[in-house]
């Protein structure tokens, strides 16, 4: 089974999307990617929790964009699971 691509270059809103899920990865290797995409943001979050008050506003970003590209490979795993029943 692979993951179904999000309405392809575009968001749930109609905008443009910088990236894409690609429907061709396997199921698998998604939800595994999901796990690196998290853990690296959670590295980040606690890094900035760390540092308190000096956190760089580029962690703060990154860890976002970590986040954001986690639930769009969820929502696109999901998506081609029910797409496939």
């Amino acid at each position: 089974m692979n993951i179904n691509s999000l309405n392809a270059a575009h968001d749930d809103t109609g905008n443009p999307t910088l990236f894409v899920v690609n429907p061709e990865i396997p199921l698998i290797g998604a939800l595994e990617q999901v796990s690196h995409l998290l853990d690296s943001a959670h590295a980040l979050c606690s890094e900035m929790a760390d540092e308190g008050e000096s956190a760089s506003r580029k962690l703060d970003w990154a860890s976002v964009q970590l986040i954001e590209m986690s639930q769009a490979v969820v929502e696109a795993s999901i998506a081609g699971i029910l797409q496939a029943k």
